[in-house]
């Protein structure tokens, strides 16, 4: 019922802001890109989404030569950007949409309201000549484009805006979410390239190379991360911590459990249930986390923002799926192996409308299979 009238509401302020158009922005056409342009992109959403929207920064680098290149993202994501080779500025801005997404109360949401206002002045100041949304979000569409003072503004027409924009990509929701960043920055002439751009990497704290060392077994680590951001896209505890022993005991592996501070307690529980593991969910950054990864022998995680940083670390990934759909947000990454028993399931909500907890198809996404398909990338990397 929320997912409609969110829907139905989203389709009626698409259609107030088709008439109010021609007083919200200039509909220059689309013609020749300016020379030396200013470029905000923005990508203000998951983690996840921001790991993939990297392939298109080189491809922007090269075709229009920016005098600036701009990122408009989370805070929750921005440490990936911050001293990025192909980015001059990251402007970090929580949302109220997506704060509430990430599961923030009232008064955070409403302080970021607050400061909506200013973010936008931002914007205008900066005078940019050409504005991307990589998401076709209408909010940040009319928001950061059209209020921002973009002069070029690109993006899909995902859920409205269509009147806002210079440059429409008519949205393919087959294509995985890389393909989709590549076709939208395509229509300003970049070449659809689908290479990550992995943040430099700060070096490993010796104490926590230590750790890492301590944990290694004789063929050193595998990283796991088994909380899903939705509830139903979570590994089962139990499946967990056979999976850790069986690791030990069978590919001579110990286990690193990675992710934020919601994620300490589930690797907790992992350990409790008598499983050896080292929990350094909380413990880094994200770009440690990265170059914790880059040191495993292998990735475990399921559908999350830790299988996409996999990804930029460059390292083979079995990724756990379940609700969600691998053929659009699978890891790009040449090393995968996609682990489900039939995903996507079909359980679309963040809870599963069947099971309480890890969704059904989850709890039959038993720990063999997903210790096959480790063994595989192990005897093939």
């Amino acid at each position: 019922m929320r997912s409609r009238l969110k829907r139905g509401a989203a389709v009626t302020v698409d259609a107030a802001l088709g008439v109010l158009a021609p007083l919200i922005v200039r509909g220059r056409p689309a013609v020749a890109n300016p020379p030396h342009p200013r470029v905000l992109l923005v990508r203000c959403d998951h983690i996840g989404d921001l790991v993939m929207a990297t392939a298109v920064l080189e491809p922007l680098r090269a075709v229009l030569q920016p005098s600036r290149l701009d990122v408009l993202v989370g805070p929750w994501a921005a440490p990936l950007l911050v001293g990025h080779p192909l980015v001059d500025d990251v402007i970090v801005y929580a949302t109220p949409w997506w704060s509430a997404a990430r599961g923030a109360g009232g008064g955070s949401r409403l302080r970021a309201l607050g400061r909506l206002p200013g973010v936008i002045r931002r914007l205008r100041a900066a005078r940019y000549d050409v504005g991307i949304d990589l998401r076709g979000d209408l909010r940040q569409i009319f928001f950061f484009l059209a209020l921002g003072g973009c002069l070029e503004r690109v993006s899909t027409d995902r859920t409205g805006g269509r009147r806002l924009l210079t440059r429409v990509w008519p949205f393919d929701p087959s294509l995985h979410d890389v393909e989709k960043n590549a076709a939208i920055v395509g229509m300003l002439g970049a070449h659809r390239s689908t290479r990550l751009a992995p943040p430099a990497l700060p070096a490993l704290p010796p104490s926590l190379v230590q750790e890492l060392t301590s944990a290694s077994g004789p063929r050193g680590f595998v990283v796991v991360a088994t909380r899903g951001t939705e509830e139903n896209r979570t590994w089962p505890t139990g499946h967990a911590i056979r999976f850790v022993n069986d690791a030990r005991a069978g590919l001579g592996l110990g286990t690193v459990y990675v992710g934020g501070l919601a994620d300490r307690p589930s690797g907790d529980a992992i350990a409790a249930g008598g499983a050896p593991l080292l929990n350094l969910a909380g413990r880094t950054t994200l770009t440690e986390t990265v170059g914790v990864m880059a040191r495993a022998a292998s990735v475990v995680a399921v559908d999350s923002g830790p299988m996409h940083l996999a990804a930029l670390a460059g390292v083979s990934i079995v990724a756990l799926f379940g609700p969600g759909d691998p053929r659009q947000c699978r890891p790009w990454a040449a090393c995968t192996r996609i682990a489900t028993t039939g995903a996507p399931c079909g359980c679309i909500h963040a809870r599963c409308d069947v099971h309480a907890g890890p969704g059904r198809c989850m709890i039959a996404l038993g720990p063999e299979l997903v210790l096959s398909e480790l063994k595989v990338l192990l005897d093939t990397t």
